[in-house]
């Protein structure tokens, strides 16, 4: 009995012992590192992405600003050295240079254009007696005066050769031309009566003022009348326009002696 028992609790013994299993050698470890690896190397390629796309246009930018504003000072150049670098050759640009600048001499104001202007003013002149406490009548003079006559010009002895400007980047040259005036010393004013219209009503009172001598006075402002009537947007509008194509009339022999791939402008201020 004794023995049997023993050999009972062997058995029982052997089969608490688990029997060896043959399963495959897991990976599992080595599959998570690897992934690990992979999310740390698409983080550094999607760095190097965004420094690709964004930053590093946005440096380059930033260089090639500084570089631009650094040689900005030698891409406009002016005088003689534009003219010789827009022309075709250098003999060329000296002959233009000495024909525009005789041009220049002859020519000091350059005419543009011719307006006429119509004029209809009043002039009134009041008067009191007394220590100006009376009302002593009053004098008053309609002037109205037709076919009147200003002049726009360009002038053209203020240009010099800083005036002419070469851009080297765009391959344009440019001519600065003086700002449009009208020209003061040649206002004509209006003499034929036919075209003069004027209406006197003088004083009801005895020496009140005096309906004459308002009417010279009326008169000597014709010529000040003249050039406000014609300092207006429309007026000076197509001066302007006149002007453009004057100046392109003028400087056709200069923009004909240019290189092939050079533009002509001509500046109005």
């Amino acid at each position: 009995m004794g023995q049997e028992n023993k050999n009972q609790q062997q058995l029982d013994k052997k089969e608490r012992i688990p029997e060896p299993q043959n399963r495959p050698a897991t990976s599992e470890p080595a599959r998570v590192g690897a992934f690990v690896h992979f999310i740390w190397a698409a983080a550094v390629v999607a760095i190097f992405a965004i420094l690709a796309i964004w930053v590093l246009p946005l440096l380059l930018a930033e260089k090639v600003g500084r570089d631009t504003a650094g040689a900005g000072r030698e891409i406009l150049v002016r005088g003689f050295e534009a003219i010789a670098e827009a022309c075709k050759t250098t003999v060329v640009a000296h002959n233009i240079y000495s024909q525009t600048l005789g041009q220049l001499d002859q020519t000091r104001k350059l005419v543009v254009h011719t307006q006429d202007v119509d004029i209809d003013f009043n002039l009134e002149r009041p008067e009191r007696k007394f220590r100006e406490m009376i009302p002593w009548g009053k004098a008053t003079v309609r002037l109205k005066v037709m076919g009147n006559r200003v002049q726009f010009y360009v002038p053209l002895d203020e240009l010099s050769e800083k005036n002419f400007v070469y851009d080297r980047r765009n391959h344009r040259l440019t001519i600065e031309v003086p700002k449009l005036k009208i020209d003061r010393d040649l206002v004509k004013v209006q003499s034929d009566p036919a075209k003069i219209f004027e209406e006197k009503n003088g004083s009801w009172m005895p020496f009140g003022p005096d309906v004459e001598q308002l009417s010279l006075e009326a008169r000597s402002q014709l010529e000040n009348k003249v050039i406000l009537a014609a300092n207006n947007t429309l007026v000076w509008g197509e001066a302007r326009r006149a002007a453009q194509k004057t100046l392109e009339h003028f400087f056709s022999l200069m923009r004909n002696s240019l290189a092939d791939n050079v533009e002509l402008q001509i500046y109005l201020p």
